[in-house]
């Protein structure tokens, strides 16, 4: 039996912002400059918890882990409106459930453009999975000589 398989996901906060469009008009003496700032993960462990609850179970033995790289387009409204593989883990089904799950699940707070504007941006992170089931002990059966 294939136990949980557990998900870390370890964020790479200053991925650079894609602002989509012409470049925003300098400050004027009227409106004061913004801080450009990239996508900033809304309720992440929840989120987390529900992408670890799509592992593809059956893809792992016991014991093993399988990490994969994703960067996540996030669309000015904060949601994952696409998701590339960066770094596969070498398991296409666990590449696409990683994706699938950042794209059902993930919210953010939009990236802000210099004139203070959500935008478009980017979000990347790791996702690790993990089979806990316990590792298989083989029995000391008939033939095997054990010593003391």
């Amino acid at each position: 039996m294939i136990g949980v398989a557990a998900i870390a996901l370890v964020a790479t906060m200053a991925m650079a912002t894609q602002a989509r469009g012409a470049p925003a008009p300098p400050p004027t003496a009227d409106a004061p400059a913004s801080q450009p700032r990239g996508p900033v993960p809304k309720d992440i462990r929840v989120w987390a918890g529900q992408i670890q609850q799509d592992y593809p179970n059956g893809i792992l033995s016991a014991g093993q882990k399988a990490t994969v790289m994703v960067r996540a387009i996030v669309d000015s409204l904060g949601r994952v409106a696409d998701c590339v593989i960066v770094q596969s883990s070498g398991y296409t089904p666990i590449d696409e459930a990683a994706c699938a799950g950042m794209q059902r699940y993930a919210t953010f707070q939009p990236a802000i453009d210099a004139s203070g504007a959500p935008t478009t941006g980017t979000w990347s992170t790791r996702i690790t999975y993990w089979d806990r089931s316990p590792v298989p002990v083989e029995p000391a059966g008939p033939g095997k000589n054990m010593t003391t």
